[in-house]
Order: C-alpha cells, then structure tokens, then sequence
C-alpha cells in the first residue's frame, strides 16, 4: 500500500481506510528471459500476475507496468483485464518478439534479472464495513480494515425507543447506506452502490441499538439527536473519538464493538 485517499504513505502492508477510500497498490517483482534450468530451460515466452482483491474494486484505467524501469503501452507491450465476476485483475506480459527472441534485456547490474514494478489503485466497497478489505497475490496479502461502533439509546435505566440521529464529521452530516436491519454503512455520493438511495438519519423510532460502519479511525465525529423520543429532553451532542472506534479486521458480526450510549431523561429543563 502506497497512498490512501492521495496520501502517500510508506510501503504498508495493512492500514486503516473508510468505505469508498481510493488506495494505490505497488508491486515489484524480478523475472528473467529463460523458464527451466541448465540444459531444459527455455526461452521465457510471457510473464503474468494474477490480483485477487476482496471487498475493493480495481480501477484498471490506473494500471501502470514497467519492465526494467520502462513504462510499458497498454495493448502493444501487454494486456489486462479485470474479470467481471469476481474483481480479479490478470496482466500479461509477452516477453518475445515475433521472431521468438527475448525484447527485456537482463542486465549484470540486476544479477540477470529483469525488475518488474506494476502500480494502479482500488476503492473500497460497501462490503469493507463488514470485513476487511484485503488484496492478494499469490500468498501476498495486504490489508485495509474500516471503523465501527454502536450507538445505544436508554432513558438511563431501560432501553428507550423513538429516536433518530445524525453523524458529523467536519461540519456536515454523513450519508449512510440504510441496510435495514438497525445497521447503517457510510457511503459518500461518489461511491454509492448503483440504485442506492442514501440518507443521513440514522433511525431509532422502532428500536434501540444501531450500528454503524464503515468509518474512518482518524475523523472525529459528533453524534446529533434530531428526533426525541415523545416526552423526553433531548440529548446533548456527543463527541465520537475515531480512534475508539472497532476496527472491522474480521466479521463484523464476531466483533465486540465499542458503544455510545446516549440517554434521555424526561422532567422539565430549567431555563439556560
């Protein structure tokens, strides 16, 4: 990992992201122009990788490949795809020229090898709330775990239905996917899932715990009360600290996540 939202960071192999985080990936590698040992080897006709990423989208229109430090043309000197079922990204490149002979020169400075350096990005999806996202080569894994809590509404003794809320973060409310099952998954306009209607109100009216995920360790959010539970006061602004947040570094559903309690009390208020 290289760069999380356009921040470059050094050579990770696990971080922290939100849903809809755009990360840019690094891989390097060696390879050399012969397949097989001594008198059976062979000249290397193509070299390949195969990319698994689980819970994030590869954007292929980022793929840059170079072979001994030289930018490579997409179609002319390789190939890539990204299949359409289950995200893997495939590259492929040919390593001789039409007359069988090698084009990638092995150089002594390199022991004979070629270096391979292949760079692109990926966003994380809706599904990185519920699981970390991770992206694998082969038995190389590196990953991306997101934030959750929940939030608990009480009358400071028993649980106590009929309120909604909003989540802050710098100045302006947070939209939510509605997953309708008390649990709500932060999504921003740009990454929301095709069809997808989001919402800022995170709902209490029939129950009184929510969840949710898919945040961000280092925002520091508010919790707003906007509707009250009927003849309750209303609750006071709480302050969310990111970094008490849950990662979601397996399913969510294993995890003990951090709690907000919030509470109402009934009574008259005296003026402030």
């Amino acid at each position: 990992i290289v760069s999380v939202d356009g921040t470059a960071v050094e050579s990770l192999t696990s971080t922290d992201a939100h849903v809809g985080s755009v990360v840019g990936f690094k891989v390097t590698a060696k390879t050399n122009n012969w397949s097989g040992k001594e008198e059976a080897a062979t000249i290397r006709e193509s070299w390949s990788m195969e990319d698994t990423p689980t819970n994030m989208t590869i954007d292929l229109s980022t793929v840059v490949v170079k072979f001994n430090g030289n930018e490579l043309t997409l179609t002319d000197d390789y190939t890539d795809t990204v299949d359409p079922d289950t995200g893997k990204l495939t590259i492929i490149v040919p390593m001789v020229d039409d007359d069988g002979n090698s084009i990638y020169p092995a150089t002594t400075g390199n022991s004979g090898l070629i270096p391979i350096e292949i760079t692109y990005s990926a966003t994380l999806d809706a599904t990185a709330a519920d699981n970390a996202a991770k992206n694998s080569i082969g038995d190389v894994t590196v990953e991306l775990d997101t934030y959750a809590f929940k939030v608990n509404k009480t009358d400071g003794t028993n649980p106590l239905p009929g309120a909604e809320f909003e989540l802050w973060y710098n100045g302006a409310a947070l939209t939510f996917i509605d997953n309708g099952d008390g649990s709500y998954t932060y999504c921003a306009e740009a990454n929301k899932p095709e069809g997808t209607t989001l919402t800022t109100t995170l709902s209490m009216l029939t129950n009184t715990t929510i969840t949710v995920k898919g945040l961000e360790k280092d925002w520091d959010y508010v919790l707003k009360e906007i509707t009250v539970p009927q003849g309750y006061n209303q609750a006071a602004d709480i302050d969310v600290d990111g970094d008490n947040l849950t990662p979601v570094n397996a399913a969510i559903a294993t995890l003990n996540l951090f709690e907000e309690t919030v509470v109402n009390n009934q009574g008259a208020e005296l003026p402030s």
